[in-house]
């Protein structure tokens, strides 16, 4: 018998939907921040020079699911945060200070035509300025640049090298669990391919308990926003990334899926899979035939 793979159990309980894109109009550009759904505000990193941005945020038809709406990034040279909610009440859900909350999304790089260079994660103040590094606001990171396409997480005052690829075509899913009370977070990924999720650390270090980037400076903190930035100003177009289903346990440590790490299989991975089945099948009869 052959696994679906990416397939999730049922998910814990606790997990809260924040955003998952689909309560916002396919076309809207979440840069107008006009629409109360989306709860995101909206910053341009450099406002003297609007050569430099291109593209923005963009409510979409999932490509890979046509039944599924996400958040298309192709913009330069902005970020973008928004408070967490209870998406049901529209109560705020931060992690408490002195707590351990899990936060999760779904992310899918398209192209490959420039070097990706975005930035998803938890931050601890929700204002964004125009004009400011707003990069500066995450405690709890996942960075993607570098000059490369690895999976970076933020420790302290750099970022990690895990030898992990952010390749395209495949849907990721990131699993940040943030530990207020030691102000560190430990990153897990899984991809539609994994049964389960992946531990990143370090390639040489081994260090997989990373420190919170203003952890010195802002010791007692709670994260309250999903903050994501996406291109250096000046570096051209960036590559076409997908976001969706933003979720969050305060419960504690929480490492199965709230939704399928896949929306659904390409078509190539159908032939595949048909192509395998279809080969058990015959080996089945042959097997049949010869008793």
């Amino acid at each position: 018998m052959i696994a679906l793979l990416g397939l999730s159990p049922t998910a814990h309980a606790a997990y809260t939907l924040y955003q998952n894109f689909e309560s916002l109009p396919i076309g809207y550009d979440i840069a107008g921040n006009s629409n109360p759904n989306e709860n995101f505000i909206v910053a341009q990193q450099d406002i003297n020079n609007p050569a430099a941005r291109y593209g923005g945020y963009t409510v979409i038809l999932d490509p890979t699911n046509p039944a599924n709406r996400l958040l298309q990034l192709d913009a330069q040279g902005y970020a973008f945060t928004g408070q967490f909610v209870d998406a049901a009440t529209g109560m705020p859900t931060p992690i408490a200070n002195l707590t351990t909350a899990t936060l999760f999304y779904r992310v899918y790089r398209q192209s490959v035509s420039n070097l990706p260079d975005v930035n998803f994660g938890g931050a601890d103040i929700g204002t964004l300025t125009d004009g400011a590094n707003n990069a500066a606001n995450y405690q709890s990171q996942v960075n993607i640049s570098s000059g490369s396409d690895i999976l970076r997480p933020r420790n302290g005052g750099g970022t990690v090298d895990t030898g992990v690829s952010w390749f395209s075509g495949a849907w990721f899913g990131i699993y940040q669990v943030i530990d207020t009370a030691t102000n560190s977070s430990v990153f897990y990924y899984q991809t539609e391919f994994d049964t389960e999720p992946i531990r990143l650390q370090g390639v040489m270090s081994g260090i997989y308990d990373m420190a919170f980037r203003n952890g010195g400076d802002r010791p007692a903190t709670e994260i309250g926003y999903f903050l994501a930035v996406n291109g250096i100003t000046g570096a051209g177009p960036n590559d076409i990334f997908y976001l969706d289903d933003i979720y969050l346990d305060l419960s504690g440590e929480n490492l199965v899926a709230p939704v399928p790490i896949f929306s659904v299989p390409e078509p190539s991975a159908c032939a595949l899979v048909l192509l395998a089945l279809g080969g058990l099948a015959v080996r089945a009869r042959g097997n049949h035939a010869k008793r």
